[in-house]
């Protein structure tokens, strides 16, 4: 499934990414897992702009935080991001590429886009 996501440069924002199993049932990670929210500039390049780990939920639901260091310093425009369960050495999607849009903050950043 895709979902873009818009944030003003600089600023926090939460989110809330609720995670299910194949047959639709809410899914809690196991101590071993974590969920990886990572943004790339071009969802085809292998280093992240920032990755975000979020092991704790509730009832299978977990709130990813992005702070204004995390996009302080990114160009105003479109980025990709994904949403994936690490286990162990195992990688599984839950969000597939989509898009991150970072706008512009005039009062304090400011960007030329």
């Amino acid at each position: 499934m895709r979902t873009d996501v818009e944030i003003v440069r600089g600023t926090t924002n939460t989110f809330q990414i609720t995670v299910t199993n194949v047959f639709g049932q809410l899914y809690e990670l196991g101590a071993n897992e974590k969920l990886l929210f990572g943004v790339k500039k071009n969802h085809t390049d292998s280093t992240y702009i920032f990755v975000k780990t979020v092991k704790i939920g509730k009832n299978g639901v977990y709130t990813v935080t992005l702070h204004p260091e995390d996009t302080e310093l990114c160009e105003c425009c479109r980025y990709y991001y994904d949403v994936a369960i690490q286990s162990g050495d195992n990688f599984f999607n839950i969000i597939e590429a989509s898009c991150f849009h970072v706008k512009k903050n005039i009062t304090k950043w400011g960007c030329d886009g």
